[in-house]
């Protein structure tokens, strides 16, 4: 059987990155490569469902969020008169186009890199209502590594969240009294990730942290419930836009360390919490408490604590603990299979070939 596939890039690296994996689809069956700038010369469709209506106006939700997360600003009038009709037109006007290509060219699976940025998610909920496949790439969360599946990335992939699916992996389901259970956390420091605050993580995956200075008065609050010993160390994300720096002397319990290690910083931390960061499994791996505060695949039974409001904070902090050994080798493993190994900045033969194997996979 013949296939028809679409590649569909947003930004240049994974223009470059698809344009290699190429090599990954048999010759008989057709590719097409597109990157946004050439969908600009390709006709709409003439027909807005009330579906496309409503995806519209989530998506502009979206991306209004992101520009709000990215530059600090607020909501005001003049986003109201002069954003949003421009961000209905532009994401409408890319949906029309979306539909018609999909229909018209009768593609068997739709490539994309992420699925939650604005672009990706349209083509994702156009692909999955009229019953085309799809398949999704991200940076993995093991060095090294690329994500595909065929569902989603972060939060949305298919990685199992049921303990005991790792428990039977490894043959041994244990119930774990936990020798290292913190009782009290009476000193040492917390180490708390900042994030992206525009990140897909942050903007569709965190339901009650909205962005990171909403997670600093959130940890402040949380520090007067806790003994004074207890200190809290902060690292910004290197390739965060925002600047804190209105907050790194507003609490002598609060430390920025933004030029220290981050795996020393986990290494010297009583425990750490994150909304969904990959840090937060980097600390599982190290064997730290991690209490996870937003959505994220690795928070399961086991492996961390998933709080889901500020009001349980205190609680999960003072009764924190460490991750099951069985239950975290067993994931380490399965994550090793799940993920493809190798760089998408310069894919290897053999990483191109196991690309190739997921495709026609997703395609069954």
């Amino acid at each position: 059987m013949n296939y028809k596939i679409l590649f569909f890039s947003v930004n240049r690296h994974q223009e470059v990155y698809f344009e290699k994996l190429l090599k990954a689809v048999r010759k008989e069956d057709q590719v097409i490569l597109l990157h946004k700038r050439k969908l600009a010369w390709r006709l709409p469709s003439l027909f807005l469902s009330k579906s496309d209506v409503s995806l519209v106006k989530e998506v502009n939700l979206m991306r209004l969020t992101y520009f709000y997360n990215k530059t600090g600003k607020k909501s005001n009038l003049v986003d109201r008169i002069i954003r949003l009709p421009l961000y209905m037109i532009v994401t409408t006007l890319f949906l029309l186009k979306v539909k018609r290509l999909l229909k018209k060219s009768h593609i068997d699976l739709v490539m994309l890199w992420n699925d939650m940025k604005w672009h990706q998610y349209v083509i994702k909920t156009l692909a999955f209502e009229l019953g085309v496949k799809t398949a999704f790439f991200e940076n993995g969360a093991l060095p090294n590594t690329v994500t595909f599946d065929k569902k989603g990335v972060n939060f949305n992939n298919s990685i199992p969240r049921n303990k005991k699916f790792y428990a039977d992996r490894s043959e041994i389901l244990t119930d774990v009294t936990y020798e290292q259970r913190l009782h009290s956390l009476k000193k040492g420091f917390i180490f708390i990730p900042f994030q992206v605050d525009y990140d897909t993580q942050i903007i569709s995956h965190s339901p009650w942290i909205k962005n990171m200075e909403e997670l600093y008065f959130v940890i402040e609050r949380l520090l007067t419930s806790l003994p004074e010993k207890v200190t809290v160390v902060i690292k910004e994300h290197p390739k965060s836009a925002r600047n804190y720096r209105y907050l790194h002397n507003r609490n002598p319990r609060i430390n920025f360390k933004n030029s220290e290690d981050t795996d020393k910083l986990i290494l010297d931390s009583e425990m750490v919490i994150t909304v969904n960061s990959t840090v937060g499994l980097e600390s599982i791996i190290q064997d730290k408490p991690v209490l996870v505060l937003g959505n994220a695949f690795y928070a399961i039974d086991g492996l961390c604590q998933n709080v889901e409001s500020e009001e349980q904070l205190v609680h999960s902090v003072l009764n924190a603990t460490v991750p099951d050994k069985t239950i975290k080798n067993s994931f380490i493993e399965y994550l090793k299979e799940y993920y493809v190994d190798g760089s998408w900045h310069q894919p290897s033969l053999k990483h191109i070939r196991n690309i190739e194997q997921r495709i026609y996979e997703s395609l069954e």
